[in-house]
């Protein structure tokens, strides 16, 4: 059985939404559909295939899931002033929390105590998911179009979200699995019988790499559930960079 695979490691997915799946999460009080998806992440007893297709058992499989427009925009940024950001954004955090950390230091006279402040520096270079041309493991190899039962044109939607052209560097592996998934909620005028009949089309027009996610969502929402806390990552910027710097 192997080891677990590492967070900084995993597969990264990319997530893009239609409006209309937009809307009805916030409607619904729920994060994106990215950060929704990463919460079920790492997948417990996964098994993979090596190259020469020899079975390998996970028993914890990370996956990194991101929103496809938040990398697009952060791929924008001059790569030097990205690097200064997240210097300055580590260094922050660790400043804030360090007072804390140094009393419990203070308290804890055991051996072996390890210093938070290399994890901190862990995690933040984990949650790290915009690709760099010295990084291949941050390149996207999967990309999730959704849409919503609510819209419209279901359909127009989705084919709307396959032909928009994705907007990243040269250097970005453009090879890449396409997902599409239809998230049906309960409230939808749509209705169940007509809602399969709309997944077949997609699984004809799109291929089998296609979903539907029947969704209840009450009113008021339940009580949050205890979830995987989210690696933290470099808020966006400011100002996005006017040019690319990329060729």
């Amino acid at each position: 059985m192997a080891p677990g695979l590492p967070a900084s490691l995993s597969p990264h997915i990319c997530v893009v939404c239609s409006p209309d799946l937009e809307l009805l999460l916030q409607s619904s009080s729920l994060p994106p559909l990215s950060q929704i998806l990463q919460s079920f992440s790492p997948l417990s007893q996964v098994n993979t295939r090596t190259t020469t297709l020899t079975s390998v058992s996970h028993p914890s499989f990370n996956l990194r899931f991101s929103d496809l427009i938040e990398i697009e925009n952060a791929c924008c940024e001059d790569e030097d002033e990205r690097a200064g950001r997240t210097i300055d954004w580590i260094g922050a955090r660790i400043s804030r929390k360090s007072p804390k950390w140094v009393e419990i230091m203070d308290k804890s006279k055991s051996e072996g105590f390890t210093t938070p402040w290399w994890e901190e520096l862990k995690k933040c270079s984990e949650g790290n998911h915009v690709p760099s041309p010295h990084e291949g493991w941050n390149h996207p190899v999967a990309v999730v179009f959704a849409v919503s039962s609510t819209a419209a044109n279901p359909l127009q939607a989705l084919e709307e979200l396959h032909s928009r052209q994705t907007d990243l560097p040269s250097w970005v592996d453009p090879t890449h699995l396409r997902y599409s998934l239809i998230v049906h909620p309960q409230n939808s005028s749509m209705s169940d019988p007509i809602a399969e009949s709309l997944f077949n089309a997609v699984k004809k027009q799109h291929g089998l790499h296609s979903y539907l996610l029947k969704l209840s969502l009450p009113a008021p929402p339940p009580p949050n559930v205890p979830v995987p806390a989210l690696l933290p990552r470099l808020p966006p910027a400011n100002s996005p960079s006017p040019t690319r710097t990329f060729s």
